[in-house]
Protein backbone atom coordinates (compact mmCIF):
# COMPACT_ATOMS: atom_id res chain seq x y z
CA UNK A 1 0.00 0.00 0.00
CA UNK A 2 2.67 2.18 0.91
CA UNK A 3 4.37 2.21 -2.74
CA UNK A 4 1.46 3.57 -4.61
CA UNK A 5 0.79 6.26 -1.40
CA UNK A 6 4.62 7.25 -2.12
CA UNK A 7 4.14 7.74 -5.81
CA UNK A 8 0.60 9.83 -5.54
CA UNK A 9 2.38 11.60 -2.83
CA UNK A 10 4.60 12.94 -5.13
CA UNK A 11 2.50 13.57 -8.11
CA UNK A 12 0.03 15.48 -5.88
CA UNK A 13 3.43 16.91 -4.54
CA UNK A 14 4.36 18.21 -8.09
CA UNK A 15 0.62 19.31 -9.37
CA UNK A 16 -0.44 21.35 -5.87
CA UNK A 17 2.03 22.61 -3.28
CA UNK A 18 4.32 25.27 -3.45
CA UNK A 19 7.65 23.77 -2.52
CA UNK A 20 9.88 25.64 0.12
CA UNK A 21 13.30 24.34 -0.85
CA UNK A 22 15.79 25.98 -2.83
CA UNK A 23 15.42 25.49 -6.76
CA UNK A 24 12.40 23.75 -6.69
CA UNK A 25 9.77 25.99 -8.17
CA UNK A 26 6.23 25.38 -9.23
CA UNK A 27 7.17 25.88 -12.99
CA UNK A 28 9.13 23.20 -13.11
CA UNK A 29 6.96 21.00 -11.36
CA UNK A 30 4.07 21.89 -12.84
CA UNK A 31 5.85 20.75 -16.13
CA UNK A 32 6.84 17.36 -15.09
CA UNK A 33 3.23 17.10 -13.78
CA UNK A 34 2.29 17.77 -17.51
CA UNK A 35 4.80 15.16 -19.37
CA UNK A 36 3.23 12.59 -16.90
CA UNK A 37 0.03 13.18 -17.32
CA UNK A 38 0.81 13.17 -21.48
CA UNK A 39 2.10 9.63 -21.18
CA UNK A 40 -0.03 6.89 -22.16
CA UNK A 41 1.22 5.00 -19.78
CA UNK A 42 -0.37 7.47 -17.41
CA UNK A 43 -3.89 6.56 -18.46
CA UNK A 44 -3.36 2.73 -18.23
CA UNK A 45 -1.86 2.80 -15.23
CA UNK A 46 -4.75 4.65 -13.83
CA UNK A 47 -7.01 1.96 -15.38
CA UNK A 48 -4.48 -0.75 -14.95
CA UNK A 49 -4.46 -0.09 -10.97
CA UNK A 50 -8.26 1.33 -10.68
CA UNK A 51 -6.82 4.36 -8.74
CA UNK A 52 -6.80 7.83 -9.61
CA UNK A 53 -3.64 9.50 -8.79
CA UNK A 54 -5.09 13.11 -7.93
CA UNK A 55 -7.62 11.91 -5.38
CA UNK A 56 -6.82 12.42 -1.54
CA UNK A 57 -7.61 9.14 -0.68
CA UNK A 58 -5.39 6.26 0.27
CA UNK A 59 -4.71 3.47 -2.04
CA UNK A 60 -6.09 -0.19 -1.36
CA UNK A 61 -3.93 -3.12 -0.72
CA UNK A 62 -5.49 -4.14 -4.32
CA UNK A 63 -4.61 -0.81 -6.12
CA UNK A 64 -0.93 -0.97 -4.73
CA UNK A 65 -0.81 -4.86 -6.07
CA UNK A 66 -2.26 -3.75 -9.55
CA UNK A 67 -0.07 -0.85 -9.47
CA UNK A 68 3.14 -2.68 -9.04
CA UNK A 69 2.18 -5.68 -11.65
CA UNK A 70 0.66 -3.26 -14.42
CA UNK A 71 3.67 -3.20 -17.21
CA UNK A 72 1.62 0.52 -18.08
CA UNK A 73 2.59 1.60 -14.05
CA UNK A 74 6.24 0.29 -14.30
CA UNK A 75 6.61 1.74 -17.46
CA UNK A 76 5.53 5.02 -16.62
CA UNK A 77 7.77 4.80 -13.31
CA UNK A 78 10.99 4.04 -15.83
CA UNK A 79 9.74 6.78 -18.09
CA UNK A 80 10.03 9.26 -15.61
CA UNK A 81 13.53 8.33 -14.16
CA UNK A 82 14.85 8.18 -17.82
CA UNK A 83 13.00 11.37 -18.74
CA UNK A 84 15.47 13.41 -16.32
CA UNK A 85 12.76 15.81 -16.22
CA UNK A 86 12.21 15.42 -12.52
CA UNK A 87 14.05 18.44 -10.88
CA UNK A 88 16.95 18.34 -9.52
CA UNK A 89 16.02 19.38 -5.99
CA UNK A 90 15.10 18.76 -2.42
CA UNK A 91 11.88 19.15 -0.71
CA UNK A 92 11.95 20.05 2.97
CA UNK A 93 9.67 18.47 4.65
CA UNK A 94 9.65 19.22 8.91
CA UNK A 95 13.36 18.04 9.56
CA UNK A 96 13.75 15.89 6.58
CA UNK A 97 14.92 16.57 2.97
CA UNK A 98 13.60 14.70 -0.45
CA UNK A 99 15.55 14.62 -3.63
CA UNK A 100 12.05 13.94 -5.85
CA UNK A 101 14.37 11.62 -8.52
CA UNK A 102 15.35 9.52 -5.61
CA UNK A 103 11.77 9.15 -4.66
CA UNK A 104 10.53 7.87 -7.41
CA UNK A 105 13.47 5.60 -7.78
CA UNK A 106 12.51 4.42 -4.37
CA UNK A 107 8.87 3.57 -5.70
CA UNK A 108 10.15 1.53 -8.40
CA UNK A 109 12.43 -0.70 -6.17
CA UNK A 110 10.09 -1.28 -3.92
CA UNK A 111 7.59 -2.69 -6.35
CA UNK A 112 10.11 -4.82 -7.81
CA UNK A 113 11.55 -5.77 -4.33
CA UNK A 114 7.97 -6.62 -3.31
CA UNK A 115 6.81 -8.43 -6.80
CA UNK A 116 10.52 -10.30 -6.15
CA UNK A 117 9.40 -11.11 -2.53
CA UNK A 118 5.54 -11.65 -3.80
CA UNK A 119 4.62 -9.26 -0.59
CA UNK A 120 1.87 -7.66 -2.40
CA UNK A 121 -0.93 -9.78 -1.06
CA UNK A 122 -3.63 -8.90 1.64
CA UNK A 123 -2.92 -11.50 4.21
CA UNK A 124 -5.86 -11.40 6.80
CA UNK A 125 -5.97 -13.05 10.12
CA UNK A 126 -9.10 -14.72 10.15
CA UNK A 127 -10.19 -15.37 13.96
CA UNK A 128 -13.80 -17.20 13.48
CA UNK A 129 -14.18 -17.10 17.40
CA UNK A 130 -15.77 -13.57 17.40
CA UNK A 131 -19.23 -13.98 17.47
CA UNK A 132 -19.61 -10.13 16.20
CA UNK A 133 -19.52 -9.56 13.11
CA UNK A 134 -18.81 -6.31 13.32
CA UNK A 135 -15.59 -7.03 15.68
CA UNK A 136 -14.65 -9.28 12.89
CA UNK A 137 -14.35 -6.95 10.24
CA UNK A 138 -12.62 -4.68 12.26
CA UNK A 139 -10.11 -7.41 13.00
CA UNK A 140 -9.68 -8.15 9.31
CA UNK A 141 -8.80 -4.31 8.69
CA UNK A 142 -6.35 -4.21 11.65
CA UNK A 143 -4.72 -6.92 10.18
CA UNK A 144 -4.44 -6.36 6.71
CA UNK A 145 -3.57 -2.71 7.76
CA UNK A 146 -1.05 -4.01 9.82
CA UNK A 147 0.77 -6.59 7.48
CA UNK A 148 0.51 -4.02 4.51
CA UNK A 149 3.06 -0.73 5.83
CA UNK A 150 6.93 -1.71 6.35
CA UNK A 151 7.59 0.40 9.06
CA UNK A 152 11.06 1.52 7.61
CA UNK A 153 8.27 3.23 5.00
CA UNK A 154 6.16 4.95 7.44
CA UNK A 155 8.30 8.11 8.52
CA UNK A 156 9.58 8.93 4.91
CA UNK A 157 5.86 8.12 3.21
CA UNK A 158 4.03 10.09 6.41
CA UNK A 159 6.51 13.17 6.03
CA UNK A 160 5.56 13.32 2.29
CA UNK A 161 1.72 12.19 2.97
CA UNK A 162 2.23 15.40 5.28
CA UNK A 163 2.62 17.76 2.62
CA UNK A 164 -0.97 17.23 1.32
CA UNK A 165 -2.39 18.38 4.84
CA UNK A 166 -1.03 22.05 4.07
Amino acid sequence: MTILTLFQALLLFVSVLVVKAKNCTVEANNHVLQSIALDLNYTLCRSDSNYTFLSFTSPTTVQTRDFCSSSACQSLLSTTLRSGQIPKCKVIVGTQAFNLTDAVALIAFKCKSAADKGSLTERLVDRSNIDSKTQRASEHVASAIGHSTPMDDVGFIGSLLSLLRK
